[in-house]
């Protein structure tokens, strides 16, 4: 295997990898927007004297942190620098 046949493997598994993190990312987006849709389409009891109860968030809003968490840090591994320190990089796309 010469050098030119290594670097166009090398670069494929790179845009395998840059592919699976976008779909990563995309699937994570998925997991926030079924629960933000969930609360949005929710019953309307403002007018049925229907008193909710903050203690019964704290466990979703615990959940719901936690994935906007996980996201922002998907997308800063996923923006980082692959080669720090080295003058010559590439954008990556």
């Amino acid at each position: 295997m010469d050098l030119y046949e290594f670097m166009q493997e090398s670069n494929a598994r790179a845009r395998r990898g840059r592919r699976l993190a976008r779909e990563m990312i995309l699937g994570a987006l998925v997991v926030l927007a079924i629960p933000a849709f969930l609360l949005i389409a929710q019953p309307n009891f403002t007018n049925s004297g229907y008193d909710p109860r903050p203690l019964g968030l704290i466990i979703p809003a615990i959940g719901v942190v936690g994935l906007v968490g996980g996201l922002i840090w998907m997308v800063r591994i996923f923006r980082a620098d692959p080669e720090p320190r080295t003058k010559g990089w590439r954008y990556r796309d």
